[in-house]
């Protein structure tokens, strides 16, 4: 939005001028360089709002399809044996498999806003108390920021229409909870950025950390994992370092695909 003033003014020590400030002669005195992504922190936090929105979102869609989908009966268990009773439609694998993907999405939005929102308050908290220093952490903070809003917003809002789904003719009544949450939740994909231009966003971080590892310059902690060159082996661990595991190999190709992008 947007506020215009006429023959308004406004005096001086009623300006908002923590790290910039203008001075009685008019000149106008910049706020150091790297606090400069600091005027955005209202954004970063609109947009860490809407972060949790697409879990609370998502986590209460998904609650209501598989509370439906288990006490909704379609099918005999025994079709030569109708005494036998039906099937809940949640015993059905394909069932499982649609919710079972959308509970999963919906506990790692939760764990990310977790994250994200102890980050940006821990960063905002020591830039206020007088340490600038936290600001270098500015760049990777709004860089995740703009990937996870574009991320979370778009498969919430897919995992909700399918959710209504998997509740059938069920999912079209008003009185479900979940006729009209896809809809309703649509506006959250392009609001505070739209996926492409926040995803692009992010990818130009992505690409200056590529320049950054072949120069050999510091990296921001979450992406220091593209300035290795080892190569993961991979074979099939026991259940106790599958996650570490996996995670390598999930960080080997986030590094190939960042350092195919920049080309």
């Amino acid at each position: 939005g947007y506020v215009i003033f006429s023959h308004v003014r406004v005096p001086m020590e009623h300006m908002f001028s923590r790290y910039s400030q203008v001075t009685p002669e008019g000149d106008y005195i910049a706020a150091p360089p790297k606090l400069s992504k600091l005027r955005y922190i209202s954004m970063m936090q609109a947009r860490m709002a809407i972060i949790q929105l697409a879990y609370s979102s998502l986590a209460k869609a998904v609650t209501i399809a598989v509370r439906y989908s288990a006490v909704r009966k379609q099918g005999f268990v025994d079709s030569n044996n109708p005494a036998a009773g039906e099937c809940a439609v949640l015993d059905y694998q394909m069932q499982q498999y649609r919710l079972a993907k959308a509970l999963g999405l919906a506990y790692a939005i939760l764990w990310n806003t977790r994250y994200i929102r102890d980050f940006l308050m821990r960063v905002q908290g020591e830039i206020q108390g007088g340490n600038e220093a936290a600001a270098d952490d500015l760049p990777e903070l709004h860089a995740t920021l703009s990937g996870l809003k574009a991320t979370t917003t778009v498969r919430a809002h897919e995992a909700i229409e399918e959710c209504r789904k998997c509740c059938g003719g069920q999912g079209f009544l008003l009185a479900s909870g979940i006729a009209k949450m896809s809809a309703n939740f649509s506006e959250w994909v392009t609001v505070e950025g739209e996926q492409v231009i926040l995803s692009l966003q992010l990818a130009r971080f992505l690409t200056k950390a590529v320049n950054d590892a072949e120069d050999e310059a510091p990296l921001a902690p979450s992406v220091r994992y593209i300035g290795r060159d080892d190569i993961v082996t991979f074979d099939w661990p026991d259940e106790a370092s599958l996650l570490p595991e996996a995670l390598k190999l999930l960080e080997q190709r986030s590094r190939w695909l960042a350092k195919r992008m920049k080309g």
